[in-house]
């Protein structure tokens, strides 16, 4: 793989790294909002009442489908990246995901010189 190749697959990892981050810490607020509570509190008070801190991010997601749906979408989206020959082609799930994807990466994707960025939508 070509230096231009592997810096443009890695700053779209570093972008889905730091979205996922953003999610994870708003699907914490929010749990936290919901019980009236700090994030620090809310997460606290779930590690005194079950002992575990797992249970606390379990609850997150059963709260909150949409933030587990997007997270999912992100964790799987690297992977759904294929490139032939001189184009990468990334694949979305849903309008949703589509629209989130070209507004925040065809900037950083557009840099290239020697690759072509389609990101597809599928239905």
């Amino acid at each position: 793989m070509d230096k231009e190749l592997v810096d443009i697959i890695s700053d779209l990892k570093n972008e889905l790294r730091v979205i996922t981050e953003r999610i994870n810490s708003i699907e914490r607020v929010v749990l936290a909002d919901k019980k009236n509570m700090t994030e620090d509190q809310c997460i606290n008070k779930s590690v005194e009442d079950t002992g575990d801190v797992g249970k606390f991010f379990d609850e997150v997601y059963k709260n909150i489908n949409d933030h587990i749906k997007y997270k999912t979408w992100i964790e799987t989206n690297v992977k759904t990246t294929i490139i032939k020959e001189d184009t990468i082609i990334i694949r979305c799930v849903n309008s949703f995901n589509y629209d989130i994807l070209k507004k925040r990466y065809y900037d950083l994707l557009r840099k290239s010189t020697k690759y072509k960025v389609v990101i597809e939508e599928v239905k």
